[in-house]
């Protein structure tokens, strides 16, 4: 019976139907069933040769060699046989242990997450403890047909080496195969520190197999051997160094593909990355340093996602200028006195337009009104600064480019005339006033240290506002201040002069200007 608080994270991800295809299929090939018979083999394979050629220089120097040949070798295929039926067996039960959700297409618990990182570690013990049984049998059966000391502890320290090379065999494959099972143990999480072999033990691992073992196995080769034995020596060493060189460079193959692999699949997800594309995530499917650094790229891609997410979100509140600025230039409460052009844009009789419309026709007609406006500003290099409920405040200059900002607000009031007049068609209701002007203003983060907004306060910014006031009066509904006009001499072509005006809270008067009459407007393009 499995309680629910055992299984890791409840409930399982949700895994696509290939990957529990594949889970289940390494199950029933018993996740180690193929692989400890395949590795048993390989260590018998290079036992037996050793054996034979160990066994030159005694073919004609012992006198019961042909019966003892059949002796070693009766005892030896026997204990093969059964050590391998016996291995499959505990591999089985083990695996039932350690899989047992696969069937049920579930998370494991705790314990079953346990067992099935620690199989391969578990399988490769198992088989080299039964491989030292072998060489304690060997040893027993050489000393009972009256071997010298020194051939029987070189016989014994072959079968030994020869189960260390068969049980780290086992494990590099086992591993290969159990790579499925990881992606759902882990379910892109690192894996636990220690719970598998990490880089610096395969490392040692195949120094182990392909440097270790056959130095030591030819250092020992003249072991116990006479004057007239050691003539064989070099035929020995010769089938042994070529045993070691061939060995060598299968395991340090494997060892290295099996780090190029996961690495090759990094460099594809960076290069995702570098060219923009943050859905990369790659599958958390090796144990040790590997995994980590595998649920580390996933964590950091997420992590980038979610920034990216609060950039667009931040510059949609702001604007992506500010923005830009405030990650740029840093943040600071504070201003700073900055030439500027302000474009203030209201929605006229909005008060009995909220009587008459219902609720839903008019934020759909004030979202794309303020859709136009949001383009023609920015089609010109400004930015709206704020949304004041059915008007907007856009800003032309300040933060980062002051050049050219009175003709660009100009070019940005005559476009978003157009598509206003445009919107009038399909919102007979929408009319707007424009108002525009330009001067010095304070730009900058204002408010408290833990709340502010980048903003622009000053003379220009209560002129546009007071000239949208008037412009709600005039037929093309855009009045511009005339130090506006004078600082964009290339748009004045397209303007012509209206009232000298006195505005509310001013002390002076203020020379305005309208655009021309839409006809006039073509005949000048013309």
């Amino acid at each position: 019976m499995i309680d629910d608080q055992d299984v890791i994270r409840g409930q399982s991800p949700p895994f696509d139907d290939d990957l529990w295809d594949a889970v289940a299929s390494t199950f029933a090939r018993h996740t180690g069933r193929r692989a400890a018979i395949a590795a048993n083999s390989v260590g018998f394979v290079l036992v037996a040769v050793q054996l034979v050629v160990l066994s030159i220089p005694w073919s004609g120097g012992h006198s019961h060699f042909q019966h003892d040949v059949v002796v070693v070798s009766t005892v030896g295929v026997v204990f093969f046989v059964l050590a391998v039926t016996v291995g499959v067996y505990r591999g089985e039960r083990r695996a039932d242990r350690a899989f047992g959700w696969v069937r049920d297409r579930r998370m494991p618990t705790a314990q079953e997450r346990s067992l099935t990182l620690s199989f391969p570690w578990a399988e490769a013990v198992d088989e080299f403890g039964g491989w030292i049984i072998a060489a304690i049998t060997t040893a027993v059966v050489h000393a009972v047909l009256e071997y010298p000391v020194l051939y029987t502890a070189r016989v014994t320290l072959i079968v030994a080496l020869g189960g260390l090379t068969s049980g780290a065999l086992s494990y590099l494959m086992l591993e290969r195969v159990a790579r499925p099972t990881l992606r759902v143990v882990l379910a892109g999480e690192a894996p636990p520190a220690g719970a598998v072999l990490g880089l610096r033990g395969r490392l040692l691992l195949v120094w182990l197999l392909s440097g270790a073992i056959p130095v030591v196995l030819l250092g020992t080769a003249p072991l116990g051997l006479t004057e007239e034995e050691r003539a064989w020596l070099p035929v020995s060493l010769a089938v042994l160094a070529a045993l070691s060189v061939v060995a060598g460079l299968a395991f340090t193959a494997a060892m290295a593909w099996s780090l190029v692999e996961p690495v090759t699949g990094l460099q594809a997800a960076q290069r995702r990355v570098q060219a923009g594309d943050l859905t990369a995530q790659i599958p958390v499917d090796y144990g040790g340093e590997v995994g980590q650094l595998q649920a580390g790229f996933n964590h950091m891609v997420e992590g980038m996602r979610e920034r990216e997410r609060l950039h667009d979100l931040f510059g949609r509140h702001v604007g992506a200028e500010v923005a830009r600025f405030a990650m740029t230039g840093g943040v600071r409460v504070g201003g700073e006195r900055r030439p500027a052009s302000v474009l203030f844009v209201d929605l006229i009789g909005s008060t009995s337009l909220a009587q008459r419309l219902p609720p839903e026709s008019m934020v759909t007609m004030l979202n794309d009104m303020f859709a136009a406006v949001v383009s023609c500003v920015g089609a010109e290099g400004g930015w709206v600064n704020k949304f004041e409920g059915d008007a907007a405040l856009c800003v032309f200059g300040p933060p980062d480019n002051t050049i050219g900002h009175a003709a660009a607000v100009l070019r940005a009031a005559r476009s978003l005339r157009t598509e206003l007049a445009t919107l009038a068609e399909r919102y007979p209701e929408l009319d707007a006033a424009i108002g525009v002007s330009s001067g010095v203003v304070v730009a900058g983060n204002i408010g408290a240290e833990h709340r502010y907004e980048y903003t622009v306060i000053g003379d220009p910014v209560n002129v546009a506002a007071r000239l949208t006031e008037k412009a709600k009066t005039v037929p093309e509904r855009i009045l511009v201040a005339y130090d506006t006009i004078a600082d964009a001499p290339d748009e004045a072509q397209w303007w012509q002069p209206h009232d000298t005006l006195m505005l509310r809270g001013r002390s002076t008067p203020t020379k305005t200007f309208a655009p021309l009459p839409i006809h006039d407007t073509t005949a000048a393009r013309a």
